[in-house]
């Protein structure tokens, strides 16, 4: 029929005993197990999702085979801990979301980042728990570390305390002192993406909203709406969209010196995340897009 669509493939039943062996043998490395693989290939342009749709949703069936993984360890009561082992360990937190989120025991959770680690590596005498004569570098957060709009407010590492403002973890509430409005051109040369384009307008505290217009993998152009800040130096912007159907979350993170622009955008979707460095420079004002 001319709109059928590709069957969504069922969830898979109860593990079968080989997935157990074969998620034991990545305990060491469960981090890598709850994030989604590549959704494609790059292609020329760097852009993701060339693949055809059901190839598409058979990645995605087994980027959830890795990720519930964990959850068949814990059933079978196979002892693991989570780990960044040097890849990306800003995304640890959101992956251990994803699996807390698809049916992990917090409590199960909380043990595989302390003491269930510290004992796999034979060291539960000296780290992994908060009490006298152990060592730790310590973090207080407002809620769990993985739940939603949970901020890191307070650190002690080596010994020396950092207190974070308004429990933000990431922003500042540094006053802009740098103008983001105006109409950009991003070059994304060496990154093999075509250029894009932002006009952007902000505000007298800071705030920014705007749009972007980038190519699609068919070479068509979309626009999204882009809303963030600036502080001090550093512009910050977000944006959802979507690409063939598929939810597609872009960051820009920059710093601004007068008419030029440094920084990344990161597109993040369902099978992983691409950065892609720029340099952007702001077009005199009435000249032509």
């Amino acid at each position: 029929a001319k709109d059928a669509k590709p069957k969504e493939p069922e969830p898979e039943s109860d593990a079968a005993e080989g997935e157990v062996d074969e998620g034991a043998e990545a305990a060491d490395e469960s981090a890598e197990a709850t994030e989604a693989p590549a959704a494609a290939e790059k292609s020329a342009d760097g852009w993701i999702y060339e693949e055809p749709f059901a190839l598409r949703v058979e990645h995605r069936r087994e980027w959830e085979r890795h990720r519930d993984g964990v959850l068949r360890l814990a059933e079978a009561g196979v002892a693991f801990a989570f780990g960044s082992a040097g890849d990306s360990p800003k995304e640890l937190r959101e992956r251990i979301a994803t699996v807390v989120e698809a049916g992990l025991d917090p409590a199960v959770a909380t043990r595989a980042l302390t003491v269930g680690a510290a004992e796999l590596f034979g060291e539960s005498e000296r780290i992994g728990a908060v009490q006298p004569g152990f060592e730790a570098h310590l973090a207080l957060w407002t809620d769990a570390p993985w739940a939603e709009g949970a901020k890191l407010s307070w650190l002690i590492v080596d010994g020396e305390s950092f207190e974070l403002a308004a429990g933000d973890d990431e922003a500042s509430n540094e006053a802009a002192d740098v103008e983001a409005t105006g109409s950009w051109r991003l070059d994304f040369a060496g990154n093999d993406r075509a250029d894009a384009e932002m006009d952007l307008t902000m505000a007298e505290d800071g705030s920014v909203t705007g749009t972007a217009k980038y190519s699609a993998p068919n070479g068509d152009a979309f626009e999204v709406e882009l809303t963030g800040t600036v502080s001090g130096d550093r512009l910050q912007l977000s944006a959802t969209t979507q690409i063939e159907g598929f939810p597609i979350e872009i960051t820009v993170d920059a710093r601004i010196e007068g008419d030029a622009m440094n920084g990344k955008t990161v597109w993040k979707t369902a099978g992983g995340s691409e950065t892609n460095e720029f340099r952007g420079e702001r077009r005199p004002q009435g000249e032509g897009q």
